[in-house]
């Protein structure tokens, strides 16, 4: 049976690449270290496309940060180790503290409906920033799901050229400005050496603190409004 990763970076043709994984023998592979645990409005983001992957990555919030780590077989998988041994080792497998972490940080999921808070806030958070968005000529375009979201910023908007090429992660831009205006007078962290603004609050996050992260991300944005070049 043939095997490959499919970079995904439009979601919304999962759907469609399930359809062509099937037809050719592929697995279909999903990362959702980042997006699982409720983080998009859903335990896992690909659930949102009513898709189900072969493999599934999972890791960060799984263990609440501590060092865990897990990959989730399909069907079509498993069946493959009915008569072929699997054998893996790593140096933190099975960590006692870990899998309790783990255990634990999905039993409040669903204790504390978080998942549903995520849902909840997020649809708030995003109808927020997209009217945000039409105050700012730097802002490209503004995306995300649940509590996860970014603010692309661009230099034009008719021409999409972005602040920060690919090969300038590192270099000063109008994003690190915008980070250190919003660490150093907001008390705000955010990565400094991403294309634009990522906007991940805790899933425990309040209505109020969305406000007051709304609010300065607004001031921070006039920073790349000075530098864009749309007329």
């Amino acid at each position: 049976m043939g095997q490959t990763v499919l970079s995904l970076r439009q979601p919304n043709n999962l759907p469609l690449l399930r359809q062509i994984c099937d037809k050719w023998g592929i697995l279909l592979i999903v990362d959702e270290t980042m997006t699982g645990f409720g983080r998009t409005g859903e335990m896992f983001a690909v659930n949102h496309y009513d898709v189900v992957p072969d493999i599934t990555v999972v890791g960060k919030a799984l263990g609440v940060y501590c060092p865990l780590t897990a990959v989730i077989f399909g069907e079509k998988v498993t069946r493959i180790f009915d008569k072929n041994l699997f054998g893996h080792g790593q140096s933190y497998s099975g960590h006692a503290l870990a899998c309790a972490a783990a255990l634990r940080s999905i039993e409040v999921l669903e204790e504390e409906n978080l998942i549903q808070r995520s849902q909840e806030l997020g649809a708030y958070l995003g109808e927020r920033l997209t009217e945000m968005a039409k105050r700012h000529k730097s802002v490209g375009d503004v995306r995300g799901l649940g509590l996860f979201w970014t603010v692309e910023l661009v230099k034009n908007r008719q021409t999409k050229e972005p602040f920060r090429r690919f090969t300038e992660k590192y270099k000063e831009t109008v994003v690190t400005k915008i980070a250190q205006y919003l660490l150093e007078k907001r008390s705000i962290y955010i990565p400094s050496d991403k294309f634009g603004i990522w906007i991940v609050p805790p899933l425990v996050v309040t209505k109020e603190e969305i406000d007051f992260l709304l609010e300065a991300i607004d001031d921070a944005l006039v920073i790349a409004d000075r530098e864009s070049t749309e007329s």
